[in-house]
């Protein structure tokens, strides 16, 4: 038995002042008990008012089911150490609940431990939802003055940063911005709302969705709001009688316009343009929730691009040839006078990419001279050996080519590098990316140029669906762990490096390592033994 108390007992312990005073504030809460084994064993209605599920459909399942394998895992660590402090202590972390719409809810949960008469330990914990309890205290933001702060700043903002619920149930653009236009357009300090971006020309913008307007075209090069925040990647706000970007049916709106940048990266992937009715809704307090805005929208919609990369049938194929003496692996291709070929990209948790290359060539002395010399470069050094060739794990400085892809909703396929020449392949969702990828790949490569385009159908779909779902079981630690291992050769026989140098390359220690590989490799076993066992 892992707690004396019963679950009806457990759910009121530790009920005192700062509990009857949440519930006069009104605030919305949710209780549930987790038995030692992190098994959910009771909730109360309020947790099911916050997550849309029934009792019935939590109880029994593991706290990753409410809080996800990475918000679950904080929670084991931040519980072992209220244990050591003794029943009764209590601390808060911040979690994203899972609900029953598929919306994540950012929450701060109060976790107790509850000592039982076994020596085990269950625990209680009470969520509250971040933006409930941050609007209740209005604090404000570092470097914010609180002068000339509206009395309604607090649920303005609120409904601003509440577009982040609609994000992630947007299954496509169009529907993304008809709903942001929707949500703004309902507040009676916005008189309209436009949301689009370039299309056929870079000077013209293209409306997605608008609101309280007509479907009207902006110009980049006007010298107003608009144009300053697609260049500056920063959120403009400027009287509008003052605007020469501006079309007369936005100007007429309102008196002050709101020029949001939706960035993920360093691409900006459209234009939010807000007008308000008066100049005080869109102080410090609204400009920074609409720069915390315009970048989870903008990361939205790359990873809409990339989803509709994975779940096409029909891709666009773009072959590219590139040339940039300056960067790492084309000046190592080139100094060794070899052909070098990147077989994958793995992210270490500070998001530093590291290479896992193919380096044609047996003189692994003259890798190791050249590698040395490579300037900027973090980690340079061979993972195994081959008779004609040698793997390389190499970690450069610069923005590499599959990140800016990846920005842009692509994935490359084959890269490779000859006498400092870059040929890469790369699928597009479709043919209306390959200019916007071409322009962003130019602004910091020396030369790009077109060699092939055509549509095809995915030659490897059914496999990427499958590899793609069984990663998602997995943690993004656990993900960097197995990935980190399988590049480097540690699944060899014999092994070509060992747990504590994977270890050293994530900056964890060793045993930490083997704890998230041992968690991959239990999941990804799982999941393919255990349906067998069950039949």
């Amino acid at each position: 038995m892992v707690d004396e108390r019963s679950p009806a007992d457990a759910a009121g312990h530790g009920v005192g002042e700062r509990d009857r005073a949440l519930a006069e504030r009104g605030e919305r809460t949710g209780r549930y008990q987790l038995a030692a084994d992190g098994t959910v064993v009771a909730v109360d209605d309020g947790l099911c008012r916050l997550t849309g599920y029934s009792h019935a459909e939590v109880i029994d399942e593991h706290v990753s089911f409410l809080l996800g394998e990475e918000g679950s895992e904080r929670y084991g660590v931040a519980l072992g150490k209220v244990r050591q402090r003794g029943e009764l202590c209590r601390t808060d972390i911040a979690v994203t609940l899972a609900t029953a719409d598929g919306d994540p809810l950012p929450c701060t949960v109060d976790l107790q431990a509850l000592g039982g008469g076994s020596g085990a330990w269950a625990s209680l914990g009470e969520l509250r939802p971040q933006r409930v309890e941050d609007s209740a205290d209005a604090t404000p933001r570092q470097g914010e003055s609180t002068a000339g702060r509206s009395a309604d700043s607090a649920p303005l903002t609120d409904r601003i940063y509440g577009l982040s619920r609609v994000l992630g149930t947007a299954t496509t653009r169009a529907e993304l911005a008809e709903r942001v236009c929707e949500r703004l357009a309902a507040r009676p300090e916005y008189r309209a709302v436009w949301f689009g971006r370039s299309h056929c020309s870079d000077a013209v913008l293209e409306p997605d969705a608008t609101a309280g307007v007509d479907d009207v075209t902006l110009r980049t090069d006007g010298g107003g709001p608009v144009e300053r925040a697609v260049e500056t990647a920063a959120v403009q706000v400027a009287e509008t009688d003052a605007t020469t970007d501006l079309p007369v049916d936005l100007t007429e709106t309102g008196a002050t316009v709101a020029a949001v940048p939706l960035v993920h990266g360093e691409t900006v992937y459209g234009l939010l343009v807000v007008t308000a009715v008066e100049a005080d809704p869109l102080g410090p307090a609204e400009r920074a929730a609409f720069a915390d805005i315009g970048g989870a929208i903008g990361h939205a919609l790359c990873c809409q691009r990339a989803r509709r990369t994975l779940m096409t049938g029909r891709v666009t194929e773009v072959t590219l040839r590139v040339r940039d003496g300056g960067s790492v692996l084309p000046a190592l291709s080139d100094r060794l006078d070899c052909r070098v070929t990147v077989e994958g990209v793995v992210s270490t948790t500070d998001g530093r990419p590291q290479h896992y290359v193919t380096v044609h060539s047996a003189d692994t002395d003259r890798i190791r001279a050249v590698g040395d010399d490579l300037p900027g470069v973090e980690r340079f050094e061979i993972v195994s050996e081959h008779d004609d060739a040698c793997v390389v794990r190499v970690e450069p400085p610069e923005p590499t080519l599959h990140r800016v892809t990846a920005e842009h909703g692509g994935s490359v396929q084959e890269l490779a590098f000859e006498c400092g020449d870059a040929t890469v392949t790369v699928e597009l969702p479709d043919a209306d990316g390959t200019r916007e990828l071409l322009a962003a790949l130019r602004a910091r490569f020396e030369t790009v140029t077109l060699a092939a385009q055509r549509e095809t159908d995915r030659s490897i779909q059914t496999r990427r669906q499958f590899r793609s779902a069984l990663l998602d079981r997995l943690s993004d630690r656990q993900q960097t762990a197995l990935r980190l291992a399988y590049r480097a050769g540690y699944f060899n026989w014999p092994r070509e490096s060992t747990g504590e140098d994977i270890a050293a390359s994530m900056d964890v220690s060793a045993p930490t390592f083997h704890k998230h590989l041992r968690h991959a490799e239990e999941k990804l076993a799982g999941s393919v033994v255990a349906p067998e066992e069950g039949c």
